[in-house]
């Protein structure tokens, strides 16, 4: 998913993105809680860290292996899908 695709959708979809950090972002949407209304909610969302495996067989590995295995970040866009799923979920939440 290219940039401007990612930040058009989550526009297209009232999402604000408030604040980036490494570890989360903060952002606001709106909902409606009945028709012809509609409020905003704030809410953070956790940016996943998956490990980065050596080129070895994971199973051959030991435990000091996973200690010192690096982390990788999500792409913006990889957040920004992650953020939609939520507030699809959060929004049938709210909304019912």
């Amino acid at each position: 998913m290219d940039e401007k695709s990612w930040r058009a959708r989550l526009a297209k979809s009232n999402i604000n993105i408030l604040s980036v950090a490494p570890s989360h972002w903060v952002y606001e949407f709106t909902y409606h809680p009945k028709p012809g209304t509609f409020k905003w909610c704030k809410t953070v969302h956790e940016v996943k860290l998956t490990p980065r495996w050596p080129d070895t067989n994971p199973a051959n590995l030991d435990t000091t292996d996973l200690i010192h295995t690096p982390l990788e970040k999500q792409t913006y866009g990889e957040i920004a899908e992650d953020i939609l799923e939520e507030v699809l979920n959060l929004r049938k939440e709210l909304e019912s």
